[in-house]
């Protein structure tokens, strides 16, 4: 599995889903880029299970959020405060802190003051 050419893959994908009213369910996504790439693919076929965690691992390092909706690109400070308190409740704050933080290399202008964090309930 080409894992770097798969995060381009995911990134060219996820471009298309900014903001959590245009998100893409984890299993679209993992069905997307198994067409692009063969091990992916038969790796789904044998094992979905094994083939998610591996999508997961390569959607973890990008600019990517998640909901209940599915998985999208922040496009406001107030999108990804909401991703926060999603990944803190389900994951934890050690977790959510390095998913905020991939997102804030990528996008800086999401950050928001803590004046805003506090109006946020974050």
């Amino acid at each position: 599995m080409n894992t770097e050419f798969l995060r381009r893959k995911a990134m060219e994908i996820m471009s298309r889903h900014r903001g959590p009213e245009n998100a893409i369910k984890r299993e679209e996504l993992l069905f997307q880029l198994s067409v692009w790439d063969g091990d992916l693919y038969a790796m789904m076929e044998r094992d979905k299970k094994n083939a998610d965690r591996a999508v997961r691992k390569i959607y973890t390092t990008l600019p990517v959020a998640a909901s209940k909706a599915g998985l999208y690109v922040p496009r406001k400070p107030e999108e990804l405060a909401a991703f926060k308190v999603y990944m803190i409740r389900n994951y934890g704050h050690e977790r959510a802190a390095a998913r905020v933080k991939v997102i804030l290399a990528y996008y800086p202008g999401l950050a928001i003051s803590s004046m805003k964090q506090q109006d946020l309930g974050i």
